[in-house]
């Protein structure tokens, strides 16, 4: 804790810090909605998992924020985890307007007491049994090492 204390004094550079916000939330928008879209048409036509995309999404995600500083600070890093995080929701969203063709019906469950129960379905343990079940662990590991992923690339450029 003292280690992360010390890192989070170090000067930040105001120019670095908007160079990461921009192109991680432009990272952030844009691998999201090619993500959302892929995944509907790899679910229609060849019945991939979302892992291999949401590794690919943070690893887009890490890549940007890593070519976006010159000076680096942790606060890059988490940066880069949020963005990734609310980049898989974006994500979900746009997966599901794609699923319903209706964004009535998207923007309904967004504002919903469900909200997430619907972003982050992997993790409703109620929903699936017998087979479902490991396929959702799998899932739930993919998504801790994309995390770590999306921590780490920006973190291997010191």
């Amino acid at each position: 804790m003292r280690k992360l204390k010390n890192l989070l004094k170090e000067p930040i550079y105001k120019e670095d810090l908007k160079r990461v916000l921009l192109n991680g939330f432009l990272a952030m928008f844009f691998f999201s909605l090619l993500a959302g879209a892929l995944q509907f048409v790899a679910n229609i036509y060849l019945n991939l998992s979302f892992g291999i995309l949401v590794y690919l999404f943070a690893f887009m995600i890490g890549k940007k924020t890593s070519e976006s500083f010159f000076n680096y600070h942790i606060l890059y890093s988490i940066i880069s985890i949020l963005f990734f995080i609310l980049g898989y929701i974006l994500y979900e969203i746009t997966y599901y307007v794609f699923v319903f063709h209706n964004v009535g019906v998207v923007l309904q469950a967004i504002f919903s007491p469900n909200f997430f129960d619907f972003c982050m379905t992997f993790l409703n343990p109620k929903a699936y049994g017998g087979l479902n079940t490991l396929y959702r662990i799998l899932d739930i590991l993919i998504f801790g090492v994309s995390l770590f992923t999306a921590y780490q690339i920006p973190n291997r450029r010191k």
